[in-house]
């Protein structure tokens, strides 16, 4: 069973993203249902371990687009991000040191946020991200995210 589904007013209007949000939405049903099997520890912790790497993923992603699309919000975008990732570190501390409940907390944190995440934050940039799909090929996007990485060693395009 669903713990969360996924409709189209969760659509962001990016085919990519949304279907990053689509599996973020399967992993914490994953999540949620190896907590409501009674899963042992090591397949709870793999399960964990996953969807805190995916989120990693689809964060550093997301990010990358959104300043490819020169969202004005990127800061505040990128601070809501960082918060979050460190609000899921505290909770899967807890878990490795044991607290057994605290999987079950974290299910119910990650429903919250993700609704909460997608449905407001998400869909401020919305417009801002259909428009670089547009007007912008993908590779200019991976384009901007290395050259940001590399510090003007590469040149700008035109």
């Amino acid at each position: 069973m669903d713990y969360l589904k996924w409709d189209e007013s969760y659509s962001v209007n990016n085919k990519k993203i949304d279907e990053q949000h689509k599996k973020l939405f399967d992993q914490i049903n994953n999540l949620y249902n190896a907590i409501k099997m009674k899963t042992e520890k090591n397949a709870l912790e793999k399960t964990l371990d996953d969807l805190l790497d995916y989120i990693n993923k689809h964060f550093s992603f997301e990010e990358s687009l959104l300043k490819a699309s020169h969202y004005p919000q990127l800061v505040e975008h990128i601070l809501k991000h960082k918060e979050f990732t460190s609000q899921i570190t505290d909770f899967h501390k807890k878990f490795h040191k044991g607290d057994s409940n605290i999987a079950f907390q974290l299910a119910v944190f990650l429903n919250r946020w993700l609704w909460k995440h997608v449905t407001v934050e998400d869909k401020k940039y919305a417009p801002f991200v259909s428009k670089t799909i547009l007007f912008k090929d993908w590779a200019i996007v991976y384009y901007e995210l290395i050259r940001s990485n590399l510090d003007g060693l590469l040149p700008k395009y035109q």
